[in-house]
């Protein structure tokens, strides 16, 4: 019988998450004859996730730098232990699945709040102290991108809805956010260099329902690595916002209300249209589908609401900055596999 943190493991079993995951890591379930139950996440070698964002042990550097000792009370990355094993990441972590929330359901507008403090506090505990090695900014916007389709094809049932998407994208958004917004998944740099023009700090970048929750008091926030960036914290609302808006309950310009409330004089006006167009950059291919492959019609009719408030609100957030120059001058129109 094989140890595991100094104890004997009494059972071992495949675990998977409650939701489709990008990556491709793999999960066990183990429990401990000293009862505790843990969850041991394995990385692969290189995923189409990992390629995107030129990593190459991007987690196992952050803990060996001590990042996670510096992150705050209220924070919970819920890991004891990593380690290298046969050129793999291995993640030892407290078993918080049943804090996690549930993305079919959503969250209140007071839990959204909470997490919104949370995420506060971690920029706070990191601003002006960069990190290196952390996964650039063009990376983390080119994520869904062109270049990511033409290098993975249509192997990758993620990978290969991302040109469908964008092609939609285009047929039923109006030219005037469909063009500069295609022009930036093509050229992510653009707006990855303003956003690097801003103050930073350290950036979770994943914070989707999926990899947060409660646990005795503090916000769980798993899956740090890969996608971990330096930046505006803008960044990480942006993301949030993009991936959950539609589940939290309220408003939408409530939430982003919240955001301000929750990081304080520390808001940056200019960074948060930026981190708006920056969702729409990440997720418009996913809000086109919704509109025009869901079979059901009051689906299809609510995804096109909601597409629409995201266009009126990168339509203004363009007010802000858009991309020009003769690098991008014509709009992407770039017909993928």
């Amino acid at each position: 019988m094989s140890t595991l943190l100094g104890q004997e493991v009494l059972d071992r079993r495949p675990f998977a998450p409650a939701c489709e995951a990008f990556s491709e890591a793999s999960f066990e379930q183990v429990r401990l004859a000293d009862g505790r139950v843990l969850v041991v996440k394995t990385f692969p070698a290189s995923d189409w996730l990992m390629r995107a964002t030129r990593d190459t042990d991007r987690l196992g550097a952050l803990w060996n730098a001590g990042v996670f000792d510096r992150t705050p009370l209220s924070v919970d990355h819920a890991m004891l232990k990593t380690e290298r094993r046969a050129g793999r990441r291995v993640v030892v972590m407290r078993d918080v699945s049943a804090a996690l929330f549930d993305v079919k359901v959503g969250i209140s507008h007071e839990v959204s709040n909470a997490v919104l403090a949370a995420a506060a506090a971690l920029h706070d505990a990191f601003w002006g102290s960069p990190v290196p090695g952390l996964c650039g900014l063009s990376d983390y916007y080119g994520l869904f991108g062109f270049d990511t389709a033409s290098r993975e094809g249509d192997a990758n049932i993620h990978t290969s809805q991302f040109p469908r998407g964008w092609h939609r994208f285009a047929e039923i958004v109006p030219s005037d956010v469909a063009d500069p917004v295609l022009r930036l998944v093509e050229c992510p740099a653009a707006l990855a260099g303003e956003l690097e023009r801003e103050e930073g700090t350290l950036v979770h970048g994943d914070l989707k329902l999926a990899n947060l929750g409660f646990a005795a008091g503090r916000v769980v926030m798993l899956d740090w690595g890969s996608l971990t960036c330096w930046g505006p914290a803008e960044v990480d609302f942006g993301w949030y916002f993009g991936q959950n808006a539609h589940r939290v309950g309220g408003a939408y310009d409530d939430v982003i209300a919240d955001y301000r409330r929750a990081e304080g004089p520390r808001v940056n006006e200019r960074a948060l249209d930026l981190a708006l167009i920056g969702a729409l950059v990440h997720f418009g291919w996913r809000r086109a589908l919704w509109v025009t492959e869901n079979s059901d019609p009051d689906l299809r009719a609510w995804a096109a609401d909601e597409l629409g408030w995201w266009v009126r609100r990168v339509r203004r957030a363009f007010d802000t900055w858009s991309p020009s120059g003769p690098d991008m001058a014509r709009p992407a129109r770039r017909e993928l596999g």
